[in-house]
């Protein structure tokens, strides 16, 4: 081997090994790419920043989880399975459409008119656990960790991340992010309170 080849596999392994994560803490898969690869983070669809309630109390789409989650009266070992949406937080635009005629026939005088009202969906904010199943005790803490992260809409935390303090999402995440169509059925939580 060339002299100054061994001088930079030297310095090389100093650095490695004064790089190492310490053993709690979970290194990030290698694809930045991949968002299941960033581990606990605030990311989400450009549209994230756009989703705001529009009450103006400050109050952030993870603190509505939050309360939304502690307000239910589900049962907490209620499951999530990858993709069901736990809550869902959405809107509508309404166009109306109208036509009128008017004419007369043979001394008949007379107006028609129709109107009818078209709802286009424009998306909106959906939890989800993706790549895992969780229960609804889980969830909650996992909102917690989001917004004690700093998230306001968006954004994914890996399902060890509380009980396991790992920061690796390979088991799975769970998930706050724009989506287009933020149906809420099955389990979903549509309702809280009276």
């Amino acid at each position: 081997m060339f002299p100054a080849m061994k001088t930079i596999l030297a310095v090389s392994s100093l650095f490695t090994s004064s790089l190492a994560l310490p053993a709690d803490i979970s290194a990030n898969p290698s694809d930045p790419m991949n968002p299941r690869a960033l581990g606990i983070n605030c990311r989400g669809s450009g549209l994230c920043p756009l989703a705001t309630i529009e009450n103006h109390t400050g109050t952030r789409i993870l603190q509505l989880w939050h309360d939304i989650l502690a307000a239910t009266d589900k049962d907490p070992n209620t499951v999530y399975n990858s993709g069901d949406h736990i809550v869902c937080v959405g809107t509508s635009v309404s166009i109306t459409v109208g036509a009128s005629v008017s004419g007369e026939v043979e001394g008949i005088e007379g107006e028609v008119s129709l109107e009818t009202e078209v709802s286009l969906g424009t998306g909106g904010v959906c939890l989800f656990p993706q790549g895992a199943s969780l229960t609804l005790a889980q969830i909650r803490e996992l909102v917690d960790a989001l917004g004690n992260h700093g998230c306001a809409t968006c954004g994914s935390v890996p399902i060890h991340f509380v009980d396991e303090k790992s920061n690796d999402p390979s088991s799975g995440i769970l998930t706050s992010n724009y989506v287009g169509n933020p149906f809420c059925g099955g389990n979903c939580i549509s309702s809280v309170g009276n």
